[in-house]
């Protein structure tokens, strides 16, 4: 049976249970939050009272509070950065709703498996985080229980609201804290574990990995593929920058691929990536997928050789390129064409383009409009791809920047790794359990910072949305203000509006700039 048709049916099938729910009641122990459907007892809450009954809850409590309050301002700090790059983005290449909600079966890069084990894992320890500090400073808690969407998706824990609302508010932060700083202790224990595994993963053999292919004429070249020699030279991304095989001309590769060495036919030489509008390369007709042998005569082997000669150029100066232009399809032969343009003010361009990127030296020099890369693939060392796991932060120079590296994994297709990947390196033990293994922890890490910063944010209905409202009556009682409790509703209402105008402006902002 189609699987959409599947969906189809499953979800036909859970209206109807909540209709039957909402219209009959037909017990206590259930009832419905949304679409998703809540399954009480009052059994667990002598387990939650066990546990809390030691002194530690409540100095978790405390130290929850402190990390609340740090991690909403970094969050908030971030989201307004993040929006603030909008007009950066090119019009139309902004995210998409299923990109920005990070859910698993919804958003395309989170693996259903991992994603929901980590996903489960993370509320059902953030909710019993609410219940257990709340239970050792003797607040009442109405009951526990699993939440079902078709699937069991996670677990609640339902205090009392009214004792809840009349306790301390040191209490009741105490609460609304422990919650999401549970989920960043789960991320930065899960983080080091996650680091820890790939420092005894090694390379098989030495070469660079492909990360991201181009099509153009070395279309046999795949995303996962280890370039282990060119030409009988054993490679690397350094060598590659400055490799002096004749470009253009088809030479042999030995390469790792799903486990597999071979040997294939490659094209040596820079491939053009990309050619921005309105420049001379667009006029000139030379288009992505183009592979350039020589300018004015002169051979052009690498990258390294492509930008020392455009840097010495002048602008309005003519030149004449060569280049390897690829088959109407993958079968058919690529054609040696030559070109002639007149190169423009790089000054210029990037006036227009990119004026944050300007220098006063790109004035009068050459700018042919291109972006390039070595045979039309991007790379890493073999070796790297641990090195750079297990220590993001030497390589990303800063704790901040080695977190924001390892969020960004999934995008770059790094997360999972995939098979083609894996079969490169050797690993501690049996590669079939432990890339699971590493899969799962790197998930749990990515969902549960995920949980915990936005669960902090100041929005209400969010944990950080009450914890900014308490903050702030506190604030404005202490500094004698008598309509303490209306100032801080109204703080409160502004905080959950701007967060709210951020994250859409993040979906909207690359359609209308």
């Amino acid at each position: 049976m189609n699987g959409y048709l599947i969906l189809l049916l499953l979800i036909i099938v859970w209206a109807a249970l909540l209709l039957v729910i909402r219209k009959y009641k037909p017990s206590k122990h259930i009832s419905l939050f949304g679409p998703a459907i809540m399954l009480k007892t009052e059994r667990s809450r002598g387990l939650i009272e066990r546990v809390s009954r030691t002194s530690f809850w409540k100095r978790y409590g405390d130290f929850a509070i402190l990390a609340g309050i740090i991690t909403m301002i970094i969050t908030t700090a971030f989201l307004a950065w993040e929006a603030s790059l909008v007009t950066l983005i090119p019009k139309g290449s902004g995210p998409n709703l299923q990109t920005v909600l990070a859910l698993p079966g919804i958003n395309p890069l989170i693996p259903i498996s991992y994603g929901l084990i980590a996903m489960i894992i993370g509320i059902v320890l953030h909710e019993f985080s609410h219940g257990i500090v709340a239970a050792c400073q003797k607040l009442k808690i109405n009951s526990v229980g699993v939440l079902l969407l078709i699937v069991p998706v996670g677990a609640f824990v339902e205090l009392d609201e009214k004792d809840l609302q009349g306790t301390e508010r040191v209490k009741r932060l105490r609460v609304q804290a422990a919650g999401a700083t549970t989920n960043l202790v789960i991320a930065g224990v899960t983080l080091i574990l996650f680091l820890s595994a790939f420092a005894g993963v090694t390379a098989i053999s030495p070469g660079v990995v492909i990360t991201q292919t181009y099509p153009g004429v070395n279309h046999g070249l795949r995303s996962g593929m280890e370039i282990v020699s060119i030409a009988g030279t054993p490679v690397s991304v350094s060598l590659l920058n400055n490799m002096t095989v004749q470009p253009g001309v088809a030479t042999a590769a030995a390469v790792l691929y799903h486990g597999m060495s071979e040997n294939i036919s490659v094209f040596p030489g820079v491939e053009i990536t990309g050619v921005y509008n309105g420049t001379p390369a667009s006029t000139a007709g030379l288009k992505p997928g183009d592979l350039i042998t020589g300018i004015n005569g002169t051979t052009i082997y690498n990258e390294e050789d492509l930008g020392s000669y455009l840097n010495a150029s002048r602008a309005g100066q003519n030149i004449t390129v060569s280049y390897l232009q690829p088959g109407t399809d993958g079968s058919s032969a690529a054609m040696q064409r030559n070109t002639t343009l007149t190169l423009m003010n790089k000054y210029d361009f990037y006036a227009s383009y990119e004026p944050s990127a300007n220098s006063p030296s790109f004035n009068g020099t050459g700018f042919v409009g291109i972006a390039s890369a070595y045979m039309g693939i991007a790379a890493v060392d073999a070796a790297s791809i641990p090195q750079i796991m297990s220590n993001p932060f030497g390589y990303a120079h800063g704790f901040v920047q080695g977190v924001l590296a390892l969020i960004v994994l999934p995008f770059e297709g790094l997360a999972p790794l995939p098979y083609s990947i894996t079969q490169l390196y050797r690993t501690p033990f049996y590669s079939s359990l432990f890339w699971p293994l590493v899969n799962t922890v790197f998930w749990m890490f990515w969902i549960n910072l995920l949980l915990g910063m936005t669960n902090l944010l100041p929005l209400i209905p969010f944990d950080g949305g009450y914890m900014f409202k308490d903050v702030v009556e506190a604030i404005t009682k202490r500094l004698g203000i008598t309509r303490w409790s209306s100032v801080a509703s109204a703080a409160t209402a502004v905080a959950s509006i701007i967060i709210v105008g951020l994250l859409i402006w993040q979906l909207i902002g690359p359609m209308i700039i």
